[in-house]
């Protein structure tokens, strides 16, 4: 599962994302999310891994995080942003999810992917 609210950059995820096998459900923020997730196709599919943007119209990284466990409960989160306020950096830190840093490559999402994923951190 992805949010992220630049088109761009969800449109080069979910390109990069299928192309190393996943399936990808992408929306661009937490509405959209909180939407599908209450439609009956949501409680036929499991989702394995969340990325998500820090910042979002209308929430942010942590309430789409809240929005997934509470659907699919305890699911592995790789944070991506590009905000490097201090403040912001230290409660991402404190929270124990997974982060990668904008701009970044394709190698270094995917050790951050294989990072978030064998991670057993709670949020």
């Amino acid at each position: 599962m992805l949010v992220e609210d630049d088109a761009a950059v969800r449109r080069a995820l979910v390109s990069r994302l299928e192309a190393w096998g996943a399936t990808v459900m992408a929306f661009e923020g937490p509405q959209a999310l909180e939407i599908a997730l209450e439609t009956p196709l949501a409680n036929e599919r499991q989702a394995r891994l969340l990325i998500t943007d820090l910042r979002l119209p209308g929430g942010s990284g942590y309430d789409v995080v809240a929005l997934a466990r509470r659907r699919f409960g305890h699911l592995p989160v790789l944070v991506i942003t590009g905000n490097t306020a201090p403040a912001d950096i230290a409660a991402l830190v404190a929270s124990g999810l997974a982060v990668l840093h904008k701009p970044f490559r394709a190698e270094d999402l995917r050790a951050a992917l294989l990072g978030a994923m064998g991670s057993t951190a709670a949020a």
